[in-house]
């Protein structure tokens, strides 16, 4: 993502956001084969497949590990995004509601449980 980001500050705005979202879904899909096959995770998320799945590679059954974990997240992002879509209108108000203090308060009760 940040070696692509460079390549957006000339792009529209809407293409950029779409160019990163896309490489952002198939690096959270892709990055089971690189844990899988040379014990190197794409990302966070994929540190855990490294641990049985690498040892499963090298006993060769590379498929077990990846094939619960790949069809996930286009499914995830999808019903994700049907839900948040379908719930906009009703939570417009509540949205617009918030100000600078309630964002500011969000911010210090969300801040404990971040990754620092």
């Amino acid at each position: 993502m940040i070696i692509l980001l460079p390549f957006t500050y000339g792009m529209d705005p809407v293409a950029a956001f779409a160019l990163l979202l896309g490489m952002y879904a198939v690096t959270v899909t892709g990055d089971t084969i690189s844990a899988v096959m040379i014990g190197v995770p794409g990302t966070a998320s994929g540190a855990a497949t490294v641990l049985d799945g690498y040892a499963l590679a090298k006993k060769g059954r590379p498929d077990a590990p990846s094939a619960p974990r790949t069809p996930a997240p286009p499914w995830a992002a999808f019903f994700g995004a049907l839900v948040l879509g379908l719930s906009l209108p009703l939570i417009r108000p509540i949205i617009f509601a918030f100000g600078s203090p309630e964002v500011f308060m969000l911010g210090l009760l969300v801040w404990p449980w971040s990754p620092h």
